[in-house]
This record gives structure tokens, C-alpha cells and sequence, in this order.
């Protein structure tokens, strides 16, 4: 698998040449590295030039006017992306960082464009960063000729003679790194925040942000959520690595109890917050729940399948398979996608693909949920709703094994068959609903005022 794949790698690595494992060239290097082979080689579609082209003339203007008239009063930098984006209360939200977005402080907002056909945030303190990231970019193809790096070229011979392919990424994205430096460290001389929050860390620009800023003392706030794992490849390093380019602290946007002690944070850097989202969702699946019986929902049971996109045509060709075993008066069955569109999805009245609602809306009304090894899984679980993981391959396994046991609650499907018996079993549960609970929940959003008193108490004992 790729975990083990990578692991192989970097304890070679770490034994033969040291000096590269401990290196910034690694740090920035290894999530690609993972992402580059096997199964996660399909990933999202790429912006199109003109997509790029308009949102960057587009984003000039907003930029500059964000330069002269807000980055000097900002006191707190905010980055994400677009990806991020939901729609819930009649707005469309960041489902990680909306607490820390909706406060009345002056803080700016840098929104990526991750995925074009999602829509952007409705954030007054939002800045467009497609203009910054196309600079970064076309600056790092113009440097790209002229950058010698021997660590870089040491890199990459070790992982051709350890048998990795489609490597030759590696001097762009060290460009994306050294670049972004650059230009953080110009936006950086207009007003230093007090602190910056994230998602995402481990892509080359935002690495070259956290490199700048541990220069100056900011303290950075990776906010993440769902499965943490010492197997996930952001994390799957000793804490060695990557000091220069990791946040200072982790913000675990889920629950302590699927929190995996055996990462690269030490446990003071770690802090817990409820999900904004899933308890928004929550009040909504209550109201949609007390106006439909038992009775109704047994009849026929909604059924949700979260597709991803790196394994969007085995899951589909998976439970097409079974759905073709059922009736179809027995459920309804939604596909949901990411970015891709599912191909040759069975042709049936039961059967949908839905294009309009996201998943949280779709949770809010459904009664089992099937993906392949995503974390809506535990989301899912967090609502009181049953799971079907698909366990086609070692995935799921790998991802949840550390955290649920196989159960009636949260189902591990190794074949098609596996699948229909277990909604067959469904309909004849004494309960609907999950019944699995949550330990050391938390209970509390994490507020702005709260990362400002952190960031002041550290200051004062230091």
C-alpha cells in the first residue's frame, strides 16, 4: 500500500542519508511523493487556462486594493480554499474555519481555488488568491532553468533506485517553495499578523508561509479534521521532520477519541474543537427525522454513497453490482461526487446522482452511508447514522481499523454480496439509527478569543 510504500522509503532514507530526511527538500517534497503513485494518481481536474486566466485578471484588482487597504490593519491571516466551500444557513461557508471567519475582527482571508466548480465563501475579509498563486507559479517556471539544487537531484535518484516512478515534479514544486518565501516574506514587511490559521499545510505555498513566519515568531494553527493518523502521509513522519515547515500547533476539527497519539505533535501542541458543521447538520437531520416515521424510513430506506475521487470507479462499478441484486422498491440509492461524474452508474427509478445538494444536507436525510475509506464516515457516525465502509481493498481498513471494530453500526463490505446482505439486515434492525457514541466529545467551537489568549499565554511564559 502507499503508506507502506512511503514508510519503506523514509526509514531507508533516514538510515542511508540522513541529512535528506531531515531536510526542507524532503518536508516539502514527501506528500507529494505519496500522491504520485498508485491509486491517488487521479486527482482533481485541473483549472482550465481560461478559468485561470479570467480569475487572475479578475483577482489583480482585489489583490492590490487588499494590499494597500486591509493586509495593514489585518491582525490575523486565514488561508484556505475553495474545496472548503458549503452551503448552509443560506450562505455559502467554510465548513473547517467558519468560526474563526464569522468574527467582526479585522482579519483577511486568503481563498484558494482548489476545485472551479465549487463557489467561493461569502466572507467580506475573503482575498481572492488566484492573482498571488499565478505569480508563484509562473515565477517558478521562469526560475525553474536556473535552480540547481543537489539535495533535490539526491532525492530523486534515491526514489528511482527505490523503484518510484512519475517523480519528476519534484523541481517544480521546490520552485513553488522557494518562491512563495519570497513572496510571503514581501507580505509579511506590509503588517505581520499576530498569528496565522490554515487548512492544508502541506502543499509548497503554504510550507513556504510557515517557513517565513517561524523566522519572525508568528505562531500558525493548522486546522484539520476527521481521521489524524500516524498513517495519513501529512502526518506520518517522526517530529523530526519538517520543523521548518509544519504549524506550530494542530486544531482538531473532530473528536479527541479518533485522535492518533503516535503523530509528529506533542500533546501540548494539540488542541480539540467541536464541529461547527456537523452540530449545524445535527439540528437539521433532528427536524427532518421528527417529521418522518420509523415506518416510512424502514419501507424505504435512504441510501448515500460518498464517492471520492481517486477511487470514484470502483466504488461505483462496487455497489452497482449490488444494487443489481436488489429490488428496486427496496431503497433509494444517492451517488454523490466530488469533481469527477460517475460513468456507466446503473440505469434505475432507485437510482440518483446528485449534482445540487452537498453532504451535509444529504446527511441530514438519509439512513445509511457507504463510502470507500472517507472521513464522512465518522461524520456520518457523529449524526447516528449507519456505515458500510468498502472494503474492496486495504483502504478502509487502513484508515479506520484503529478506530471501529466491524459492527452492525459501521459495516466493513468486502464484496458486492457482503454489501446486499448487510441492507438486507438494515430493514430488520430493532434500530434505525447508529448506536454507537462518542467518547471525550468536545463540546465547545473554538472561538478567535480563545487562539489569541494561546498565543498570549506563550507569549508571557516565554
Amino acid at each position: 500500500m502507499n503508506y507502506d510504500k512511503l514508510k519503506d522509503f523514509e526509514d531507508y532514507l533516514s538510515k542511508e542519508q540522513p541529512d535528506l530526511f531531515l531536510s526542507n527538500e524532503w518536508a516539502v517534497l514527501r506528500f507529494y511523493v505519496f500522491f504520485s503513485f498508485g491509486k491517488f494518481n487521479k486527482k482533481v481536474p485541473k483549472l482550465s487556462l481560461y478559468f485561470l486566466v479570467i480569475h487572475t485578471l479578475r483577482s489583480f484588482f482585489q489583490t492590490l486594493y487588499n494590499i494597500i487597504f486591509k493586509i495593514p490593519h489585518a491582525d490575523i491571516w486565514v488561508l484556505s480554499n475553495n474545496a472548503e466551500t458549503r452551503w448552509l444557513n443560506g450562505k455559502n461557508l467554510n465548513k473547517v474555519l467558519h468560526p474563526i471567519l464569522e468574527t467582526q475582527r479585522e482579519i483577511i482571508f486568503f481563498e484558494r481555488y482548489a476545485r472551479p466548480l465549487n463557489k467561493t465563501t461569502d466572507y467580506k475579509s475573503r482575498l481572492d488568491f488566484t492573482f498571488i498563486e499565478s505569480v508563484i507559479r509562473i515565477l517558478a517556471i521562469i526560475l525553474m532553468p536556473f535552480v540547481s539544487s543537489y539535495k533535490i537531484d539526491q532525492i530523486q535518484k534515491a526514489l528511482s533506485s527505490n523503484n518510484f516512478e512519475n517523480i519528476n515534479f519534484a523541481k517544480k514544486r521546490w520552485c513553488h517553495f522557494i518562491v512563495s518565501k519570497f513572496i510571503w516574506k514581501l507580505l509579511l514587511k506590509v503588517k505581520k499578523p499576530k498569528f496565522v490559521v490554515l487548512t492544508d499545510y502541506h502543499n509548497a505555498i503554504n510550507m513556504g508561509l510557515i517557513y517565513q513566519l517561524k523566522k519572525y515568531n508568528i505562531p500558525s494553527f493548522e486546522y484539520q479534521h476527521g481521521i489524524i493518523s500516524a498513517k495519513h502521509p501529512a502526518y506520518m513522519y517522526s517530529s523530526e521532520v519538517a520543523k521548518q515547515t509544519r504549524p506550530d500547533y494542530l486544531i482538531y476539527y473532530f473528536f479527541s477519541c479518533f485522535w492518533d497519539k503516535k503523530i509528529a505533535y506533542s500533546p501540548e501542541k494539540v488542541i480539540f474543537s467541536s464541529p461547527y458543521i456537523l452540530n449545524e447538520c445535527k439540528k437539521s437531520r433532528q427536524t427532518y427525522l421528527t417529521k418522518q416515521s420509523e415506518v416510512e424510513r424502514r419501507l424505504k430506506p435512504k441510501v448515500l454513497i460518498s464517492l471520492q475521487n481517486s477511487t470514484i470507479e470502483k466504488t461505483t462499478a462496487f455497489v452497482c453490482e449490488a444494487i443489481s441484486m436488489l429490488s428496486e422498491d427496496e431503497f433509494e440509492f444517492i451517488f454523490l461526487p466530488r469533481d469527477k461524474q460517475p460513468q456507466n452508474i446503473i440505469n434505475r427509478k432507485d437510482v440518483t446522482v446528485e449534482t445540487k445538494l452537498n453532504i451535509y444536507q444529504l446527511l441530514a436525510i438519509c439512513d445509511i452511508h457507504i463510502t470507500h475509506f472517507s472521513t464522512t464516515a465518522l461524520e456520518a457516525q457523529y449524526l447516528g447514522i449507519v456505515n458500510c465502509v468498502l472494503a474492496f481493498d486495504q483502504m478502509a481498513k487502513d484508515y479506520f481499523e484503529d478506530f471501529h471494530e466491524p459492527s452492525e453500526d459501521f459495516y466493513y463490505a468486502k464484496t458486492p454480496y457482503d454489501l446486499v446482505d448487510f441492507l438486507k439486515r438494515f430493514k430488520n434492525r430493532e434500530s434505525l439509527d447508529s448506536t454507537m457514541k462518542f467518547e471525550n466529545s468536545n463540546s465547545e467551537v473554538l472561538s478567535l478569543k480563545a487562539l489569541e489568549n494561546l498565543v498570549e499565554n506563550e507569549k508571557g511564559m516565554s
